[in-house]
């Protein structure tokens, strides 16, 4: 039995050429799709949903064009929420920042009161999620 192979590498090249380019495009939307999936969860988790914590998380996701399917009523003082985007060719970087004085009491607990872990949490209850969406990047 004999078996042979042979590799165009000029076809293979080709195809890895258009694969990175879809990549390429695609990367900042699934960015986003995944952050607005992680923060929407972020957002539901918050023990209030007209809270200032809660409207903050909003805000900084809509100034990096990030929607989520949370919803408020409340509205942040200025600069209660700050999003920032940081793009080049290789890299999509969003950073979500809420400045909400009593967050990380939220979030963390204190001696009077239990942990919400809303980012931790959300961040841990999305993975299937994240992965389908990364998976996406590859059809």
């Amino acid at each position: 039995m004999q078996v042979r192979m042979e590799v165009d590498s000029s076809r293979v090249e080709a195809w890895v050429t258009e694969w990175q380019a879809r990549v390429r495009a695609r990367r900042p939307v699934v960015t986003r799709e995944i952050a607005g999936l992680v923060l929407g969860r972020v957002m539901e988790r918050n023990p209030v949903d007209t809270g200032r914590s809660r409207a903050a998380w909003g805000e900084a996701g809509s100034q990096v064009g990030v929607s989520t399917a949370a919803s408020t009523t409340a509205s942040s003082l200025a600069g209660d929420g700050v999003g920032r985007t940081e793009e080049d060719g290789q890299l999509t970087r969003l950073k979500f920042q809420n400045r909400v004085e009593y967050t990380p009491f939220l979030e963390y607990g204190t001696s009077r009161m239990a942990a919400r872990a809303m980012v931790r949490g959300a961040l841990a209850s999305s993975g299937a999620e994240v992965v389908s969406q990364l998976a996406g990047l590859f059809e």
